[in-house]
């Protein structure tokens, strides 16, 4: 566990504005996560190395045909602009997702999350069908259709153009 003393040295050095505890992660010990500026930034308590990072904030959308349809006024949501995992299949994903959704509700966003995947590493894995499988869906019937056939097939692999822009929404 960490100490609350520890806590306090990270808020002071770093200059950040909150920080998150969360668990531990499959094979990771307890971790922290620093906000500043819409930065979150999850490191191992173990040995202070990065794991992953989100920016992450809340705007005001117009009515969008791209997320929530139907909704016929403005409406708050909580952004994601970016999420890296430094490290796969350890959690940390997840760990910054269920992070955008305790934020969401924090920022007035109702647990309204936003966020368009695209692929912009040399990562085999789809970003959409992983969020997909956090729960997040897209208008796009096409990016859909696709998104269910990787997933079928429990290979996770690529979208035929792996430069596609899906715009996905938390359902």
């Amino acid at each position: 566990m960490v100490s609350r003393s520890t806590i306090n040295f990270f808020n002071k050095a770093l200059g950040v504005d909150s920080v998150l505890r969360t668990k531990s992660l499959k094979t990771l010990p307890e971790t922290l996560t620093f906000c500043k500026n819409s930065h979150y930034n999850l490191f191992s308590t173990k040995d202070g190395s990065l794991l992953g990072e989100m920016i992450a904030y809340p705007i005001t959308l117009e009515k969008n045909a791209f997320y929530y349809p139907g909704t016929k006024k403005s409406f708050n949501c909580f952004y994601i602009d970016e999420l890296i995992a430094n490290v796969k299949k350890h959690g940390i994903g997840r760990t910054l997702i269920n992070i955008a959704k305790k934020e969401s509700y924090k920022k007035g966003c109702n647990g309204r999350i936003n966020l368009v995947a695209t692929c912009i590493d040399d990562s085999k894995i789809s970003p959409q069908t992983f969020y997909y499988k956090m729960g997040f869906t897209t208008t796009n019937k096409k990016h859909l259709q696709e998104i269910i056939r990787i997933k079928d097939n429990q290979n996770p692999q690529m979208f035929s153009n792996p430069e596609t822009l899906t715009p996905m929404y938390l359902k």
